[in-house]
């Protein structure tokens, strides 16, 4: 079984492997290891694997919410697993993948505390681009807080805002703009 070692690399695998090739994206317990708060307590270097570990969860995840893969786990023992992707049959149009997943990676980065930046520097995306994605990014957030619970005045603390009624507006135009 292949061991995937980078997002970049589930995303190349997602598109050339068959159907039911199967895949190993991390061995250990993928919540801890992601934990980059906790990583930065030890060492750097333990908080830069915990960024590595968290965005190959989140090419996983995104690979399995497209229906291209399918997330599984295998227990060896307590706190350790080995993370497994499979293949499914869909397929999506090579350009729309790209894309995507391209989006996906920069929206990763940039919450990991990459600046813009260096993300317009490294993937190529104009400023106007590079905003559109960030604020995509910041909506969907905002919007993931309020159906966990979160009201909507300590969702617009959490993002600056000076009144919730900002925060509730941009959750709802976008709610509008991806109906359409």
């Amino acid at each position: 079984m292949m061991h995937l070692k980078d997002p970049k690399a589930i995303r190349d695998w997602v598109r050339y492997a068959i159907t039911g090739d199967r895949a190993v994206y991390h061995v250990g317990m993928l919540c801890r290891d992601a934990d980059v708060e906790t990583a930065a307590l030890i060492s750097a270097n333990t908080e830069a694997r915990a960024r590595s570990v968290a965005s190959m969860g989140r090419a996983a995840m995104a690979a399995c919410e497209r229906g291209m893969a399918l997330l599984t786990q295998k227990r060896h023992g307590p706190a350790h697993y080995e993370y497994r992707m499979t293949r499914s049959s869909l397929r999506v149009p090579e350009g729309a993948d790209e894309k995507a997943a391209r989006n996906a990676e920069i929206v990763a980065l940039f919450q990991d505390g990459a600046s813009k930046r260096d993300l317009m520097a490294r993937f190529a995306v104009s400023a106007r681009q590079m905003d559109r994605i960030t604020s995509a990014a910041k909506v969907e957030k905002m919007a993931e807080m309020h159906l966990s619970g979160m009201s909507w005045p300590e969702i617009a603390r959490a993002f600056g805002f000076k009144t919730s009624d900002n925060a509730r507006r941009l959750v709802e135009q976008h709610t509008e703009q991806s109906r359409w």
